[in-house]
């Protein structure tokens, strides 16, 4: 292989550090993979630029692999705005790579932000761009950065202090300063806490959830990324990813003529197509190939050969529990439900005598879950291992008796519960997971419920929908339901008081209560 550094000047004049891979002696033509990435840190003094060039494997065989250091970040001058001026710079890397001499057609790669970059030029390529590859992430702000509308501070915040103006952070580590300053209040001073100034791109990120047009130059850059897309491509995400469900509307939102030329993978995954040794459920038959698979794909739209791996205008998907992998056109959808009822006794197919229990929720102290389908990067994510039972006061926990048979879950787990609070407001959170027979809990799916305003000591039935999951649970496993206020590791912790939540300093502490009889859990069967 022959590699080029190369810097190459974008319309402001900025240049950016772009590392060219090409196959065998470097002397032919070749198609082009263009990936653009912040994930690079900037090079010693008096040193080359250097770069961690992801998918080399690619290079491997005859396809370039042209890889950008994003604006501010690596070796390239500028600096770095999180979902700022990505559209116009991925512009300008497309524009510059029809120009060499080695390059022929262009295929857009990238997972996360470097997907990105990429969603934020995708309603714009020119022709000779041919396809797309790309994973875990969406082009919706409202998906991004909230789920029901409450903010993902392990998502959005605790990466933006990773990867926005490092050398301005007061305490120089971003893992300890988000630690230490994200559950103070109000969070509207945030950045002055942690950068030690107000940081009006971080703050902005608040603004976006009720007016996207807000987002002026950064996230709305992307909004019509699926809408226009005229290119096959490969969406790809996980059973556990923080963007699953925004990546499926993504999948919606192309064109049908699109869509029955691209493909969508969903496997039994978090941020990325890995399983961690931690994680407690055995996921076997993944093999999941990276660069391979995204090579298959090329050739299949360069020499129209079917794919070895996907099926056009399908939804490849892992069914947790079998251990398979199936096709279907449209999301997959249970028609009907089994549902079960929250009592003293836990979890039972019977309505239970009516009752209640009751907990204490502190913002100050609040509740904090591991893994799960809305964690990133703070700690452990995914399916990982959860505590026991009633591990906190404020965490109640449901279990039903060893199943006799299994049951094939498939779509958006439910629950309403009725419940009641003595605060103005409040938030209620349930988490549903797999145990195993060996007693490890594995986290299903879970979802966030804010009540705004509520009137103290009033009965409410709360709806909760999760984001879709494919899972057999088998006999000899038990279904588990916690009910909590708060997961500090996923979601933003409620104040418990009315108001801005953005500029409040007040909290309170809640007296939460779910009552028995009607409260149940609704799982989506085939």
């Amino acid at each position: 292989m022959k590699k080029l550094l190369c810097r190459v000047p974008m319309r402001d004049g900025t240049e950016l550090v772009t590392w060219v891979t090409l196959p065998g002696d470097g002397t032919g033509k070749y198609d082009v993979t263009l990936i653009r990435t912040p994930y690079v840190e900037a090079p010693p003094a008096d040193t080359p630029e250097v770069a961690d060039l992801p998918d080399d494997g690619i290079a491997q065989s005859d396809i370039a692999v042209v890889t950008q250091h994003c604006r501010g970040r690596g070796g390239s001058d500028g600096d770095f705005v999180p979902f700022y001026r990505e559209k116009e710079d991925g512009l300008d890397a497309i524009a510059w790579v029809e120009k060499q001499p080695w390059a022929k057609d262009i295929y857009l790669i990238g997972g996360s932000y470097l997907c990105y970059t990429q969603l934020a030029v995708l309603a714009d390529v020119p022709p000779s761009v041919k396809g797309a590859y790309l994973s875990v992430m969406t082009n919706s702000w409202q998906q991004f950065g909230f789920k029901n509308g409450v903010f993902k501070p392990d998502v959005v915040a605790f990466w933006y202090t990773m990867m926005y103006h490092a050398w301005e952070l007061v305490k120089g580590d971003p893992v300890k300063s988000f630690t230490e300053e994200w559950l103070k209040n109000p969070l509207s001073e945030y950045g002055r806490r942690v950068w030690g100034r107000d940081v009006d791109c971080f703050n902005s990120l608040f603004l976006w959830k009720d007016d996207p047009s807000l987002c002026k130059d950064y996230f709305l850059q992307a909004a019509d990324s699926m809408k226009k897309c005229r290119i096959p491509i490969v969406m790809q995400t996980g059973w556990s990813e923080p963007f699953l469900n925004g990546t499926w509307q993504m999948w919606k939102e192309l064109p049908e003529e699109i869509r029955e030329k691209s493909a969508f993978l969903v496997g039994p995954w978090s941020h990325g197509p890995i399983i961690p040794e931690s994680w407690p459920y055995t996921f076997e038959n993944v093999d999941y190939e990276g660069a391979r698979e995204i090579i298959d794909w090329i050739d299949h739209i360069r020499y129209g050969k079917p794919s070895k791996f996907l099926k056009e205008g399908h939804i490849k998907y892992y069914e947790i529990g079998k251990a398979t992998w199936a096709y279907a056109k449209d999301w997959p959808q249970g028609e009907n439900r089994s549902n079960w009822y929250l009592g003293e006794n836990g979890l039972t197919r019977e309505k239970p005598a009516l009752g209640e229990v009751s907990y204490d929720a502190d913002p100050l102290n609040p509740a904090s879950f591991p893994g799960g389908p809305c964690t990133l990067a703070s700690g452990e994510i995914g399916f990982a291992k959860q505590p026991e039972p009633n591990f906190r006061d404020d965490v109640k926990s449901f279990l039903s008796a060893p199943l006799e048979e299994e049951i094939d879950v498939a779509g958006r787990i439910e629950a309403e519960l009725e419940v009641s609070t003595d605060c103005s407001a409040t938030m209620f959170l349930i988490r549903v997971s797999c145990v195993t027979e060996k007693g490890d809990a594995v986290p299903m799916q879970d979802w966030p419920v804010e009540l705004k305003e509520t009137t103290p000591g009033e009965h409410i039935k709360v709806h909760f929908a999760a984001d879709p999951i494919v899972w057999t649970l088998r006999k000899g496993e038990r279904i588990r339901l916690d009910v909590a206020s708060a997961d500090a590791h996923a979601y933003r912790v409620h104040n418990n008081v009315r108001g801005d939540w953005f500029t409040m300093r007040d909290t309170a502490v809640a007296h939460n209560t779910v009552y028995f009889g009607e409260s149940v859990l609704s799982l989506p069967t085939k």
